[in-house]
């Protein structure tokens, strides 16, 4: 096989090789297309994109980015832990909200994931990290039919806001979560986003 047998041709950032191939024990057989896929990412003329590897890009649901004004939390017991609930206070409240999408035959597969944290209500802009993540009340929880629904604090990570001049805010965040579920297993997930909220309705 000549290379003027071959023609090369990229999609998104990848090349790819085509190539009319005549296999030897079959030359009564016509010619076939065999594609020769050569991932060359570090040939691409796109650079790889900064930042999370695993952003929350919501592209197997929606997501929500809401703030609370005048509002606080209000803990209920489960048998898991406790849920914290948005209800009225002193503080400003944020709320990130992914909602995945449903199979249409698998039952009870609805699952939602949320972060919530609060910020004094004189804030115009915060810098959370995770040694701050208790006195924020930064908390992350699955709404689902599965073993543990309570909050809990994320493992690690990194939220910064600001005030816009518009009266929302735009948020950063990264944030890790060492997610017991059942079965012991230990899963870590990731969410991140640079979205502007805006006001929500208790």
């Amino acid at each position: 096989m000549s290379e003027s047998d071959c023609s090369y041709f990229k999609i998104d950032s990848n090349f790819y090789l085509e190539c009319d191939v005549l296999p030897s024990t079959m030359k009564d057989m016509k010619y076939f297309k065999l594609i020769l896929v050569i991932a060359l990412l570090s040939c691409g003329d796109e650079a790889s994109p900064e930042g999370p590897t695993n952003p929350s890009s919501c592209v197997d649901g929606t997501c929500h980015f809401q703030f609370f004004e005048n509002s606080g939390f209000e803990y209920s017991d489960l048998f898991s832990g406790q849920i914290a609930n948005i209800v009225g206070g002193d503080s400003i409240a944020f709320k990130f909200l992914y909602v995945h999408n449903e199979e249409p035959f698998i039952a009870d597969d609805e699952i939602s994931e949320e972060i919530i944290f609060l910020v004094p209500s004189t804030a115009a802009s915060f810098d959370i990290t995770t040694v701050d993540f208790e006195d924020y009340q930064v908390l992350y929880r699955q709404v689902c039919f599965c073993g543990k629904v309570s909050h809990e604090t994320p493992s690690s990570g990194h939220i910064t806001g600001k005030k816009l001049a518009s009266g929302n805010w735009q948020i950063e965040a990264d944030i890790r979560i060492n997610y017991f579920a059942v079965f012991n297993d230990d899963t870590e997930i990731r969410h991140y986003f640079n979205e502007e909220f805006i006001p929500g309705n208790l």
